[in-house]
């Protein structure tokens, strides 16, 4: 049964990656999502395999959408970052959980990412995962949270100025936790897996022209 319980939620999983219809994905949230986090919380392997768990972590991130607000924002970033930091889980618990957490530093609504509290649980996320020495997956999906970070902040490129605000917006709250973000990439750019590397010089360059 789980080759077919695997199959069905990663059909899920791209079925909802097609949809980028905030009220219809904010709709299927409301509907599935308290399932979905079931298993994810209930994650002790002789409860729901590891695969299982990867797999429904998948799902509910594709659910987010941009804008995505409330508390259950910060329930998820919560649960997520228990996950990341659980030694004891299996590595593809870790890299999904981490992946999902990079996704809510993408889409969440910059009023929720802003506040300080948020942004320094998400950047702890990414610590716990850069902590794994053993599967570079884990540290890639790390620092993925650290790269969507850097990508809701200003950049040279956007030319509308309700887009240009938020991102704004998004760089002064980011600003106090530059040193400590460019360290954390810093620190891998010697990393043997070239994946790992490469993300890590993007993410420094990103912080470059920060002020």
């Amino acid at each position: 049964a789980l080759p077919y319980r695997s199959a069905a939620l990663h059909g899920l999983s791209q079925l909802l990656e097609s949809c980028k219809q905030a009220n219809l994905l904010s709709s299927i949230y409301d509907r599935i999502a308290q399932s979905l986090i079931f298993v994810i919380q209930n994650n002790s392997e002789d409860k729901i395999p590891p695969l299982i768990v990867s797999r429904a972590t998948n799902c509910l991130s594709c659910l987010f959408w941009e804008g995505i607000n409330g508390e259950r924002v910060h329930f998820l970033v919560k649960l997520f970052s228990t996950n990341c930091e659980g030694a004891r889980l299996a590595w593809t618990i870790r890299e999904s959980s981490a992946y999902a957490t990079a996704k809510l530093a993408l889409t969440t609504d910059a009023a929720i990412l802003c506040k300080l509290e948020m942004l320094d649980s998400l950047i702890k996320c990414s610590q716990n995962c850069l902590r794994d020495q053993k599967y570079w997956k884990v540290r890639v999906a790390g620092l993925s949270i650290l790269q969507n970070l850097c990508k809701r902040s200003r950049n040279r490129t956007s030319s509308i100025q309700t887009d240009m605000d938020k991102k704004q917006l998004v760089l002064e709250a980011l600003l106090p936790f530059k040193e400590k973000i460019v360290k954390l990439a810093t620190s891998t750019l010697t990393d043997k897996e070239s994946n790992v590397a490469i993300i890590a010089s993007e993410i420094i360059d990103q912080c470059s022209w920060w002020p």
